[in-house]
């Protein structure tokens, strides 16, 4: 499964609804840019930590996993990814877990 997945149709808007959502179940830390940083979350097999990077002329945003426990799957984090998407108004890529 790959480390790294873009999603389209991003908008500044929906990335900072995920950002204040965000804030309440994981720690999110920005860049200062304010489009990009960090989010680790706390796990019962260990800390999960994943890269994003907005990029607002293609309303994309890019996700990567910097480190996840062995014991927790990939999919576990994509799909929260995909929730934290539809939450905030934003659409994961068809096919992705809901």
């Amino acid at each position: 499964m790959s480390r790294t997945r873009i999603y389209s149709g991003i908008t500044l808007e929906a990335l900072s609804r995920m950002r204040d959502d965000s804030n309440r179940d994981y720690a999110v830390e920005l860049d200062a840019s304010g489009v990009a940083g960090t989010v680790s979350k706390p796990t019962p097999f260990g800390n999960a930590l994943m890269r994003f990077e907005h990029d607002g002329g293609r309303a994309e945003m890019t996700v990567t996993i910097l480190k996840k426990p062995a014991l927790l799957p990939a999919a576990v984090l994509w799909a929260g990814v995909a929730h934290a998407l539809r939450r905030a108004g934003g659409a994961p890529p068809a096919g992705e877990n809901e």
